[in-house]
Order: structure tokens, then C-alpha cells, then sequence
């Protein structure tokens, strides 16, 4: 009882929390339509946790974006990736807000990125501004919502920044209350053996699937059967858990906010997505199961490599269990509004022999705390400690490598080729790891690169232009926007620039659909003007385009 009352204060205190640090931000709706979530903060997402808040715009572009608070915009970002149209605002208490994927930039904000973009001749640039040079209102308009970067639909990405701790902060917690009553979901576990590091011992994973039981308060499954060889006297049993959440508005599939394990009337892990720093969101690499595509386990267990600020102890998760024991475990889920899960079953460990304890040699296998650095003939890579998530059997194997393909990497490795007797001229060689290419120097008889992919090393030549193919530049257009096809498949786009009459343009990039864009701007109209595209690769292979056309 003792306990539960325990768990009962740490909900509470969670609850009391969310709503005081709500109290502190008095901001409006970014946006003037309902607020529905197509994606809440926190969730698990490929190499990081998403950072903020997707809010549907009804399937379609161009919602007027607004001030959440008084501040100054602080920064414009154009990116062909990633955020795609980017702007952040800080405000007088410190916070930024963050505003992404937008389809445009609007009024004198506008202005002022276009003298930027025309000044580097560049689309994507990274635009710093004081808080004297752009103050900005609550409610003042600034963009549109979009699609650019890497979003695959249209909708706005919200975030709450605090730039002193370089930080994101959870905006169901800090600033908005969404409607929610309907509780997690939890579906499935998985069931791992650990060393006492919480490190996962190779090859020794179970699956269960959880059901719900009508007198309970959430799911159940009675009795969970481990074998004797998951067990060792060094470690002990780790717990994952396939769980999401959705909230009242839509049917889309949302992250959890925080969970609980209980063995034997103890907790001995937790976590609570109140904050994440954007230096560890790519350690959702340890914090979630990845070898199960389509699914969402968070692990209950962490590593001690594992630094994310998430967990609310010390304590690893690991459940010391031996043949014969069992354990009473109790799995609670919840989200932002407290709405709750609860799993419970029963963890038997079946007699029969233990395991050897996991224990790899530091001569062997690189720890992920540890620096690592080869050099084999021709090849070398070089990596900084916590590069990985798990300790790795390194290989005896003389062909270039960086790990197996199936290790992520936290940070950027330095790999190296070196580059005897070649036949064609220095820029047309780089380097590609896993078969992703990668930006490439060269150096005293070396090729250099920095890889965040795991795989072989590979020297590849480019000699291949990029591919240009106009979609209505024909000799008389009568559209607003002329538009390109441009690609390159192999080292990939490096810039891509628009002459009209010798003149530069602005020419925007997006890549889904590798398509580039010009506003017709009105001094060009009922002119005839010489066009001419100059595309160009990692490589410095070109493609020019040009045509005599007028604009109507």
C-alpha cells in the first residue's frame, strides 16, 4: 500500500508540474484552425525523438502563421532537408518558438532573406538576426504553412526551444492543453538478457504479446516464461514495451509521455519526455528497440553509455532473476493528461543451466565509451568515444569497413582511402560508405570523409552530369512559377543557379520530386529574355541548360 500511494504522489507531482509549467507560457495557437495533432513530442522517430508538435492543417498549405508571443525573429532557415523553411523567435522570457516546414516566408521578413540569398547567391542559407533587426508582435503573420524539408505532408512543426541549455521542451506540458481522454496502448514486450552494464547479450531475445483482460485495469498476460540461459549471476533480465499513444482529435499514432516499471513492489525505471536536448536526440538509438520494423518498444532498461535526460533515476532496469524465481512486474504507461495503462503479468525464469556471464573483452570489442581508431594499409577510420550504443566484436577482416551495416552511430567517424596512381582528375573521386556517398576531401594522397552510416568503404568516381529536364520552360510561358527537374544520382547535388540575361536568380529546391522552382518575378514579364540553368555536382560535373523564352 505503502507503495502505491508512492506511485500515486509521483503521477500527481507529474500532473501538478505539467500544469504550473503551463501556467508560465501564455501563448496563442500558431495557427487560427483547431489545434489537432498529427504528431506529439517525444515520439520515436528514425535517429532522433521528434523535437516538437505536427499540427494538422486539414491536408493543405498556405495557413497564415502567427506569433505565438511577443519576442524577435531570431533566426531563418532555408533548407532543402530537415526543417525546409524554418523560422525561430525568441521571446522576452528566454524561450524561442520554432516554426517548420513553411511553403513561405512572408512581407518584410521575406525581404530581408531574399537580400541574404541574393547576397550568398545561395537557396539555402542559415539567416542570424539581433533583436533589434526584426522585433515581431503576438499574432503578427510571418509565414505560411507548408511542406518543405522533410515533411511528407502538409502540416506545421511547433517547437518550444530553450537555446541556453540548447534543449526542446514538450508543448503539452509547457504551453497547450489538447484535448485527450483516450488512454495509451501497450501491445507487446520483448524480454532481453543483459549484463549488469545493461548491455544486451547477442542473440537472446524473446517475444510476448499482451491482452486485455475485462476486470483489469489496462492489460495482462499471466505468466511470462524465460529461459534458464537468459539468466547469468552478472546481469540479470531487461523488459521493452511496443506502446503509443493517440489523442481525441485525430487517429494518427502519437508517442508516450512517460512510463513506469515495478518489480516486486519497487520501481526501478521510469522515464518522462519532459525535455530533450537536441545534442542527445539521436540516443533514441538506445533508448528504442530497433530490430523490429513497424513498432514502437521503449526500452525499460538503459545502458550506462546512455546519457539522455529522460529516465527519472539512476537506476538501469535491470532485473536480477535466477532459475526458478519469479517476479511480479507492473508496466504503467501514460500520457500528457495522465491517462494511464497499466500491464502486469507474472516473470518466471524455467530451471536448467545459466548462462556465462556477458562480460566482452576490451581487446575484442569497442566499448562505446572508448575512442577506437584503425589503420589497415590502405584504409582507417578514427571515431571518438560514444560514437556507438552497444559494444561491438571488432573484426580481424582487412577489407575497408565501418562496422556491420546494422550498427548506428551516434556521432560522425572519420574514414580514409587512400588514393594511389589515379587515372582521372582529383574532384571526380569520393568516398562512399554503405553505399551512401559522402562529402569528400583530399589530402596528401588520401581521401577523407566524415560517415554517420555504417557499412564498406568504397573510393567511386563520378563523371556523371547531373540530369536536367525543363517541365514547362518553353518558349512562351504563361505561368506564374517555371519549373525543372534537376537529379544527380550519384555524388549528388552541389548548387544549382539560374542566369536570366546574365543575371542571377533565385531558384528554389525541393527534393521530393527534385524539383526546382522560379517566381516569375513582374520586371520579367512580357519580356523575352535569354534562360540559362547551370546545375553541378559534388564532383564539379555540370549540366547548363538554356533557352530563349518569354514570360506572359
Amino acid at each position: 500500500m505503502i507503495r502505491l500511494i508512492f506511485f500515486v504522489f509521483l503521477l500527481a507531482t507529474t500532473f501538478s508540474f505539467a500544469q504550473n509549467g503551463k501556467q508560465l507560457f501564455n501563448y496563442r495557437n500558431p495557427i487560427d484552425i483547431p489545434m489537432i495533432l498529427a504528431g506529439n513530442f517525444g515520439e520515436l522517430r528514425p535517429n532522433h525523438f521528434h523535437m516538437g508538435i505536427d499540427i494538422k492543417t486539414q491536408g493543405k498549405e498556405g495557413f497564415e502563421i502567427h506569433a505565438i508571443e511577443d519576442g524577435y525573429v531570431s533566426r531563418v532557415k532555408i533548407a532543402t532537408h530537415g526543417y525546409g523553411k524554418l523560422v525561430c523567435i525568441t521571446h522576452p522570457n528566454g524561450y524561442t518558438s520554432a516554426y517548420a516546414h513553411c511553403s513561405k516566408i512572408v512581407g518584410k521578413l521575406d525581404s530581408l532573406l531574399k537580400v541574404e540569398q541574393y547576397k550568398q547567391q545561395r537557396f539555402e542559407v542559415d539567416l542570424r538576426l539581433e533583436p533589434t533587426d526584426f522585433p515581431i508582435k503576438k499574432g503578427d503573420v510571418f509565414a505560411l504553412t507548408g511542406n518543405t524539408g522533410g515533411s511528407m505532408a502538409p502540416h506545421l512543426h511547433f517547437e518550444i526551444r530553450d537555446a541556453q541549455s540548447n534543449t526542446a521542451l514538450n508543448p503539452l506540458i509547457y504551453a497547450y492543453d489538447i484535448a485527450d481522454s483516450r488512454k495509451p496502448i501497450v501491445n507487446k514486450l520483448r524480454v532481453y538478457s543483459l549484463n549488469e552494464q545493461g548491455y544486451m547479450v547477442p542473440n537472446k531475445t524473446m517475444d510476448k504479446s499482451l491482452v486485455k483482460k475485462a476486470d483489469r485495469l489496462g492489460v495482462y498476460l499471466d505468466t511470462v516464461k524465460i529461459p534458464a540461459s537468459f539468466c547469468s549471476t552478472f546481469g540479470g533480465i531487461g523488459l521493452s514495451f511496443d506502446g503509443f499513444d493517440k489523442l481525441d482529435g485525430a487517429e494518427n499514432v502519437c508517442g508516450l509521455y512517460g512510463t513506469y516499471l515495478i518489480v516486486d513492489g519497487d520501481t526501478i525505471f521510469g522515464q518522462r519526455i519532459d525535455r530533450i536536448s537536441f545534442e542527445n536526440s539521436r540516443y533514441i538509438n538506445s533508448h528504442r528497440d530497433l530490430t523490429v520494423a513497424g513498432a514502437n518498444y521503449h526500452k525499460s532498461f538503459r545502458n550506462v553509455s546512455n546519457p539522455l535526460e529522460i529516465y527519472i533515476s539512476d537506476k538501469l532496469g535491470v532485473i536480477s532473476i535466477l532459475p526458478g524465481q519469479t517476479k511480479n512486474v507492473r508496466y504503467i504507461a501514460y500520457d500528457a493528461m495522465m491517462n494511464q495503462t497499466v500491464a502486469e503479468f507474472v516473470l518466471e525464469a524455467l530451471e536448467g543451466e545459466i548462462a556465462e556471464n556477458y562480460n566482452p573483452s576490451i581487446e575484442n570489442y569497442w566499448y562505446p565509451d572508448s575512442p577506437l581508431e584503425i589503420t589497415k594499409g590502405d584504409w582507417s577510420i578514427k571515431a571518438d568515444s560514444f560514437s556507438i550504443y552497444e559494444p561491438y566484436l571488432l573484426s580481424n577482416k582487412n577489407s575497408s569497413h565501418l562496422c556491420d551495416t546494422s550498427v548506428l552511430l551516434q556521432k560522425k567517424v572519420n574514414v580514409r582511402m587512400k588514393l594511389t596512381a589515379p587515372t582521372k582528375p582529383i574532384e571526380k573521386y569520393y568516398l562512399s560508405v554503405g553505399g551512401r556517398s559522402l562529402p569528400t576531401s583530399y589530402n596528401n594522397g588520401w581521401l577523407e570523409a566524415k560517415s554517420n552510416v555504417s557499412g564498406t568503404i568504397s573510393i567511386m568516381i563520378d563523371e556523371t552530369p547531373p540530369v536536367v529536364k525543363p517541365i514547362n520552360a518553353s518558349s512562351v510561358v504563361k505561368s506564374s512559377v517555371l519549373k525543372f527537374y534537376i537529379s544527380d544520382s550519384q555524388s549528388g547535388l552541389a548548387s544549382y543557379d539560374l542566369y536570366i540575361d546574365g543575371r542571377w536568380y533565385l531558384l528554389e529546391y525541393e527534393y521530393k520530386g527534385n524539383l526546382a522552382f522560379f517566381e516569375v518575378p513582374e520586371e520579367l514579364k512580357e519580356c523575352e529574355s535569354l534562360v540559362k540553368l547551370v546545375v553541378r555536382d559534388a564532383c564539379n560535373n555540370s549540366t547548363q541548360w538554356e533557352r530563349t523564352i518569354r514570360f506572359e
